[in-house]
């Protein structure tokens, strides 16, 4: 088993307990996290120095129209060129929200938003590379409800299994060009102060400070949160598909329980389309997804069709909010 790089006690402690919540005070952070502020404080900078974490805003786009669109790519024979031509193409496409290097059952993922289906559907022909394209085998769902969950695989010992689930039940009127403005200045500068982000749009503090608070209270300003860069420090993502064949309504609660409760369990996506589940699982021992996988086969076998497994290899690109980029 690989050990966790360059990750104390403490640093696991504040990464599970801070994850989910950036913008709480230290003070609350070190009571969760059982030490001093000094301590606490400590932690968190190094962490973020050191880019292990980096803060975000969660965005609640399901809120403005935006339809998740999860596409997974595979059976790529295409040379060096034509992949690399692809990944500057989807790279630059501003509804593409998210865009990874995969290893195993796929070779790339994607996160693709759209306010209008039609617009998936120009998606590819747009971004295919000159003159011959990427032949590609096209795996797509819609993704209604998103879970994210804090990483306690790093901490066994923290109890709180923190998360924020985010639907597409929910949509609320389109905003106006200055509330857009401002989610695109928050994605772009995720620490920046309040009066920074005054400087940044254009508007006094009083009006900014106002709206703020209009898109915390519509839920499209979520929280404050961390990312959290795994392979930093030898921890490996991996992206799995699972396509059910006829749970019931009591096994597949079931399921999902299991899921959502396991330690290793990052994200937990609803679908409808190729793949009914997708889940982000964190481990620093590729034993430790095969174990997953297995357990939900001996339980739930007879009723699931596909279990999809891929290596996250690099991210490509990551938004918070469409036309804000935040590459790693």
């Amino acid at each position: 088993m690989r050990p966790l790089l360059r990750l104390s006690e403490n640093e696991r402690a504040f990464i599970v307990a801070a994850t989910l919540n950036a913008n709480m005070p230290i003070k609350g952070l070190a009571r969760r996290m059982g030490v001093r502020e000094h301590q606490a404080r400590r932690v968190r900078d190094s962490l973020t120095q050191r880019e292990i974490l980096q803060p975000i805003y969660l965005i609640d786009l399901y809120r403005l129209g935006y339809t998740d669109f999860r596409v997974f790519l595979s059976g790529i024979t295409s040379p060096s060129k034509t992949r690399l031509a692809f990944e500057k193409r989807a790279m630059s496409y501003p509804l593409v929200y998210w865009l990874a290097k995969m290893g195993g059952a796929h070779q790339y993922a994607l996160t693709f938003l759209a306010k209008d289906p039609s617009e998936m559907i120009t998606f590819f022909p747009s971004v295919q590379p000159h003159p011959d394209g990427l032949n590609a085998h096209k795996t797509i769902a819609i993704a209604g409800e998103w879970n994210i969950y804090t990483p306690n695989y790093l901490a066994p010992d923290y109890k709180e299994r923190l998360s924020h689930s985010i639907s597409s039940r929910e949509r609320i009127p389109p905003l106006d060009k200055q509330e857009i403005l401002i989610l695109e200045a928050l994605a772009r500068n995720p620490s920046a102060t309040t009066s920074a982000l005054a400087r940044l749009t254009g508007m006094p503090s009083t009006s900014l400070a106002y709206r703020l608070d209009k898109l915390t209270e519509l839920g499209v300003i979520r929280a404050q949160v961390y990312l959290f860069n795994n392979a930093l420090v030898g921890v490996s993502a991996y992206r799995i598909t699972i396509v059910e064949k006829g749970l019931s309504p009591a096994s597949r609660e079931r399921l999902r329980r299991y899921m959502a409760n396991h330690p290793n369990v990052c994200a937990m996506l609803t679908c409808a389309g190729s793949f009914d589940f997708e889940v982000r699982f964190e481990c620093a021992d590729p034993e430790h997804v095969e174990d997953f996988v297995q357990t939900i086969v001996d339980n739930f076998g007879e009723d699931l069709g596909a279990i999809n497994v891929s290596q996250q290899l690099r991210t490509l690109k990551r938004i918070a909010y469409p036309c804000a980029t935040t590459n790693r």
